[in-house]
């Protein structure tokens, strides 16, 4: 037996205005950390379209996302020059729409490596975690291999990568 306090914080400048909370979970478990989203310090390059749209950390808008013009082999490159970084997991958002989904991709690292990837849920509101031993690397970049049958753009809603935890 005991007491919980909850506190839902507003921030400065966001409206409180018909705000509604839909859904609260109360675990005992520790609160999972994903670690430090470091694609907002690299530049991002793309075959075509606005890729500082895949790291301005607004996923689930559909304003706001990487949208290549074309389908298959569109890519985009997060990339931080000459200033290595030790990264372990990569979180890929297909865009909100449901009629451009990614079904396949690849990975491909500035130390020569590959993950290949597969089908990205498609809603834009949840990310595909990949998580996988430490890399040291200038850049990462996502290329698209294969779409769903009637996608109008490829590209990506949010491109998050994380900085391996310093213990």
């Amino acid at each position: 037996n005991g007491s919980n306090i909850f506190e839902i914080r507003q921030d400065q400048g966001d409206s409180g205005i018909n705000l509604m909370i839909d859904y609260l979970a109360v675990s005992q478990e520790a609160t999972f950390d994903e670690g430090l989203n470091i694609a907002a310090e690299a530049i991002a390059k793309t075959s075509s379209g606005n890729g500082a749209n895949a790291i301005n950390g607004c996923a689930f808008d559909e304003s706001s996302e990487w949208s290549g013009s074309g389908v298959n082999g569109e890519w985009i490159q997060l990339d931080w020059g000459d200033k290595p970084r030790n990264i372990c997991k990569i979180r890929l958002y297909d865009k909100v729409h449901a009629r451009d989904q990614v079904l396949s991709g690849t990975l491909t690292f500035s130390d020569g490596s590959t993950i290949l990837i597969g089908r990205l849920q498609n809603d834009g509101q949840y990310g595909s975690f990949v998580t996988f031993p430490s890399k040291k690397i200038t850049w990462v970049k996502f290329t698209i291999d294969k779409v769903r049958s009637g996608t109008v753009s490829s590209g990506l809603g949010e491109f998050e990568v994380y900085a391996e935890s310093e213990k």
